[in-house]
């Protein structure tokens, strides 16, 4: 994880790139393996939901005040400063992902399927034993 990085998007809104672009270095750089992938996931994922939960908290405070210059001077600048490259960042490393091919772990695979999996539904199909109708047979 990363440590020195905010611990919410309030106080992450007001980073300018130049702090931000060396975690996306860091993600870059680092080797993909079964082992580091759990933790690469995290710490991308971490760091993609503070850059968007900034720019949703901005695009709030522009949203309820439309007079507010000030704001709408800094949910600009962030969009185009700091959110536009650390998309076109998150989409190298999106495909540096998919091309490694590696999935992360899921917490049963070390001791099989939990108990209930079986009776969990997928989306559009019916749980396991279940026809899916209802009682008047309609789906």
């Amino acid at each position: 994880m990363f440590p020195c990085l905010p611990a919410g998007a309030v106080e992450f809104a007001a980073w300018s790139w130049e702090q931000i672009q060396p975690y996306y270095a860091d993600l870059l750089a680092r080797e993909l393996t079964p082992e580091t992938i759990p933790q690469w996931l995290a710490d991308r994922s971490h760091l993609k939901a503070l850059v968007f939960e900034a720019l949703a908290r901005l695009d709030r405070l522009t949203a309820s005040n439309t007079a507010d210059r000030e704001a709408q001077g800094h949910r600009y600048r962030y969009f185009s400063t700091v959110f536009q490259p650390a998309w076109a960042i998150d989409q190298q490393l999106r495909e540096r992902w998919l091309d490694s091919a590696l999935v992360p772990p899921r917490p049963w695979d070390a001791d099989g399927p939990p108990a209930d999996r079986k009776n969990v539904a997928l989306r559009g199909q019916p749980a396991s034993g279940s026809s899916g109708a209802g009682a008047d047979g309609t789906i």
